[in-house]
């Protein structure tokens, strides 16, 4: 009796000490995979992103339904603008979790992979139609996510839904309405659905803001511009472009549209000067333009 109890006990010990390992083990491991992704993280901060792909990498081999590291994993691709990656790396996260962080993420990927020269047409806008739809998720979840009213205004201006931006930014400015930057994008939609009075009103005021930075006023400088022009003060709107060039020099849709009115002006050289500036800024729509009057 006293040999099947101490064997009894030797058995319950060793299986005691057989559970205090294996958790030991599992805390070892948690820990270490904590540690990989905060490593990851302190890489991606720091734009060291070769190796924070290899620290988050290495967590996934640990664990490959760890939400945080995929959540990493998609933002570091984001940020090297590998957006496919990203995408798939933020649908893996999105099968383990859904929230409005994700979504407000993959809204904003898509918005980035996209080209606002490419307009509407073909895959570029049913890149801007998926971002509208995950930003959307996103503001269901949480309504006061400053960065997908934004993101959500923008795809439906690139995608030429200037009627849906206007409702979207009206919509935003209830809930921020002190954001500048709402406000610039109220003005430039107001003139896309034919209020160019509205847009003037709106675009002139904020011009005269003092917390308006140079950037944002090189902006509305260029879309009072544009709305001058449409109805027929190509004075003020020539004005306008350069104001805005003189303050962000790679401001090249005010180049370009600059350079169209002295075109019209029959001053050709001022002309090819702005759309060969506007070319070396990147805007392909420049190029047109020089093949066609400046060879």
């Amino acid at each position: 009796m006293m040999q099947t109890i101490k064997s009894n006990s030797t058995l319950f010990l060793s299986f005691a000490l057989l559970i205090l390992s294996l958790t030991f083990s599992c805390n070892s491991n948690e820990k270490h995979i904590h540690e990989l992704i905060s490593a990851s993280k302190t890489s991606l901060k720091n734009k060291n992103y070769s190796n924070a792909l290899k620290q988050i990498d290495s967590v996934l081999r640990l664990d490959s339904l760890n939400y945080e590291a995929w959540l990493v994993k998609g933002k570091i691709h984001d940020r090297i603008e590998n957006h496919e990656l990203a995408l798939e790396a933020y649908f893996k996260a999105k099968s383990l979790n859904k929230n409005d962080t994700l979504y407000s993420l993959i809204g904003k990927t898509y918005f980035s992979s996209a080209s606002p020269e490419m307009g509407a047409s073909g895959t570029i806008g049913n890149k801007y139609f998926k971002a509208v739809q995950y930003l959307d998720s996103s503001l269901i979840y949480n309504s006061n996510l400053y960065d997908s009213w934004v993101l959500k205004t923008k795809s439906l201006h690139n995608s030429e839904n200037h009627k849906d931006a206007l409702a979207t930014v009206n919509r935003a400015i209830l809930i921020f309405p002190d954001s500048i930057e709402l406000q610039l994008i109220r003005g430039i939609e107001k003139g896309f659905v034919g209020d160019k009075k509205g847009s003037i009103e709106d675009l002139s005021k904020l011009i005269e803001r003092d917390e308006f930075s140079d950037l944002q006023k090189a902006m509305a400088y260029r879309f009072r511009g544009i709305t001058y022009g449409e109805i027929g003060y190509n004075d003020k709107a020539k004005r306008d472009y350069t104001s805005s060039i003189e303050l962000d020099k790679e401001e090249y849709g005010a180049y370009l549209n600059r350079g169209i009115i002295s075109l019209e002006e029959n001053k050709l050289d001022d002309a090819c000067q702005d759309f060969r500036k506007a070319a070396d800024l990147g805007l392909t729509d420049a190029f047109e333009y020089i093949e066609t009057y400046c060879q």
